[in-house]
């Protein structure tokens, strides 16, 4: 089945010249997509209690749907289900997630340390030890004259 007149010019609103995907708003949409659902569409508020400071992830956050997605940024639904497509198969979004991720990382190792000192939590502080390098996990050696030790021998000594 041909496509239609409408759906051609549809398509084509989305697209430059060079037939090219409008490329900052794919990148804007895929940055959109990686954030995660339960945040989209809160207030503006809740995102300083997150430590959310860019200017961008805050301006995407406030839109809730693709459909809002597409009207703020002037992008067809058609686009939006191409995109999608390629988000998909390229496995786009997952770089994009620990990307953002990442920036908010200081956040959360923070209230880790705060943690820490207002209980006295031990497995946080080695939690933050090991993320600076300056805690490493002891292995357990054996002597090897025990190995040597007659069964009898061994035992008494474990015992102890």
């Amino acid at each position: 089945m041909k496509p239609t007149q409408k759906q051609k010019m549809a398509v084509g609103q989305n697209r430059t010249k060079r037939g090219v995907v409008l490329e900052k708003q794919f990148q804007l949409y895929c940055f959109w997509k990686s954030l995660p659902p339960t945040l989209k569409g809160r207030a503006a508020n809740q995102f300083d209690v997150l430590g959310i400071e860019d200017e961008t992830t805050r301006e995407l956050l406030l839109i809730r749907t693709q459909a809002g997605f597409g009207k703020k940024y002037g992008v067809n639904k058609n686009t939006l289900t191409e995109w999608n497509a390629k988000i998909e198969t390229d496995n786009i979004v997952i770089a994009k997630e620990k990307k953002w991720l990442k920036k908010l990382f200081s956040n959360v190792l923070v209230a880790v340390y705060r943690k820490a000192l207002v209980e006295g939590d031990a497995a946080r502080f080695k939690v933050l030890a090991q993320y600076i390098g300056e805690f490493t996990e002891a292995k357990e050696t054996r002597s090897p004259k025990l190995a040597e030790l007659t069964s009898d021998m061994r035992k008494i000594l474990e015992r102890r």
